[in-house]
C-alpha cells in the first residue's frame, strides 16, 4: 500500500505558478480550481492556506492574488526607508 501523505511539491509549483505568471489581477479561487482538476480538493486548499501564510498570495472574498516581490531594489528601498524610520510596521 501507497498511502501519499502531505501535499505533492508539483501541485504546489502548478498552483504557483498558475497565480503567478498567468494572471494579472486578481483570480477567482473557483477558475483556479477548474484549470487545475488533477489537484485533489484538500490538496488544493492546502497550497493556498500555505501561499497566504506565507504571503506569497493575498486571499480576498473576490480571489486570489500574487503579491510576492522579488525585486531586490525595492526590498533595499524598503530597508532603508525602515532604517531611517519612514515607515514603521
Amino acid at each position: 500500500m501507497n498511502h501519499k501523505i502531505g501535499t505533492n511539491a508539483n501541485d504546489l509549483i502548478a498552483i504557483e505558478k498558475e497565480i503567478r505568471n498567468d494572471y494579472i489581477g486578481i483570480i477567482s479561487k473557483a477558475k483556479l480550481r477548474s484549470k487545475l482538476k488533477n489537484i485533489k480538493l484538500f490538496d488544493f486548499n492546502n497550497v493556498i492556506r500555505y501561499l497566504e501564510l506565507s504571503n506569497q498570495i493575498y486571499v480576498s472574498k473576490k480571489g486570489l492574488v500574487w503579491i510576492q516581490n522579488d525585486n531586490k531594489k525595492l526590498r533595499l528601498i524598503l530597508s532603508d526607508c525602515k532604517k531611517n524610520g519612514r515607515i514603521y510596521e
